[in-house]
């Protein structure tokens, strides 16, 4: 495939938004839920050695399944992933600070049982860091 031959070519840095694989919230003009479109091209990017990170936007339809999600990454490859929560102007979406919060100490368990220190998760990583 051509456009993973120019990312090998000039080292591209990729980075792709998965909610995980229960994201019903992206779909096609058709109605079809994109996911496992998207899981497909993220798998093909790991076996050809691409460097890639994960963008994922928790949301009340995901937050039970993040560290779920994030193990997965983690157990295929994905060295990097970026958390940002959902807060906006839809309801059955948007996250309050409890439940986000619930999910950062679920990752930071999961960061520290895995204990691979290369391993980024954000906003994790920079608040060890600060420490």
């Amino acid at each position: 495939i051509e456009w993973i031959d120019l990312f090998k070519q000039y080292n591209f840095q990729i980075g792709v938004s998965w909610d995980g694989r229960n994201d019903s919230s992206r779909v096609t003009p058709n109605g079809e839920a994109i996911s496992d479109n998207v899981w497909g091209r993220i798998e093909l990017c790991l076996r050809e050695g691409l460097s890639l990170g994960i963008i994922m936007v928790i949301t009340k339809q995901n937050e039970r399944f993040v560290s779920e999600t994030a193990r997965l990454l983690y157990s295929r490859g994905v060295k990097s992933l970026l958390l940002k929560p959902y807060i906006g102007e839809t309801e059955e979406l948007s996250l309050d600070s409890a439940s986000y919060a619930e999910v950062i100490c679920g990752l930071l368990d999961l960061w520290l049982d895995i204990g691979d220190k290369n391993w980024i998760i954000e906003p994790l990583h920079s608040f060890v860091r600060v420490l």
